[in-house]
């Protein structure tokens, strides 16, 4: 499964329920801007044939149930992310509350066609940047992730490698083994350590020797 299919996709209620909180916010707010700037674009350019405006975005409800998946339009149940009054979301839903006013007076007349251009590719940046803030929002989860599963990969192995020559040190000290002077580079006694581990046990030899009577 690819990064943007982690919330960025259709999906039961269970599914979303088991999302981390950070992405089941993305998830709605990605998908009330998208649904905004799509009415946004009907109120400059006239409503596609065919469809019905207010069954689509005529009140928050109509809103927070409109789902369409060929376009990532997600549903919520929610009334907090489209509460006009939050900070949340407040100049997404004041542009809603224009897009509808525009609509329901029925001025959609085209604009002039260079101005119209502008228009449109402006909206089209605008869904751009909000499709680039959710891939954003993927690739932020993909690598606390990743680094969470690498420091907990590093602490295993470094406790399993600690706990292996611990016993091993106990072991050689309860037989009574002498441990040779030499350097630290010489590959004995410790031909499996290599830097701080090898220091370590040395110092633990050493320390055994000065306490022993």
């Amino acid at each position: 499964m690819s990064d943007d299919e982690i919330w960025d996709r259709e999906m039961t209620m269970d599914e979303f329920k088991r999302l981390d909180p950070s992405l089941q916010k993305k998830r709605i707010d990605t998908s009330l801007r998208r649904k905004v700037t799509e009415m946004h674009r009907w109120s400059r350019s006239g409503v596609p044939t065919g469809t019905d405006w207010r069954k689509k975005g005529g009140s928050r409800s109509k809103l927070r149930q409109w789902h369409d998946p060929k376009k990532k339009l997600w549903s919520w149940s929610d009334d907090a992310p489209d509460n006009p009054r939050s900070i949340r979301n407040k100049a997404v839903m004041a542009k809603w509350i224009k897009a509808r006013k525009l609509l329901a007076a029925g001025r959609t007349a085209k604009p002039a066609e260079e101005k119209d251009m502008w228009k449109d590719r402006a909206l089209a940046l605008e869904l751009q940047n909000t499709n680039l803030i959710a891939a954003k929002a993927s690739l932020e989860d993909k690598l606390r992730r990743a680094e969470a599963r690498i420091d907990a990969s590093k602490k295993k192995e470094g406790q399993q490698v600690s706990d292996f020559y611990h016993d091993l040190f106990a072991k050689r000290t309860s037989e009574g083994l002498e441990w040779p002077e030499g350097d630290l580079g010489d590959p004995s006694p410790f031909p499996l350590l290599t830097g701080q581990g090898r220091i370590e046990a040395r110092v633990q030899t050493d320390m055994q020797r000065k306490t022993d009577p």
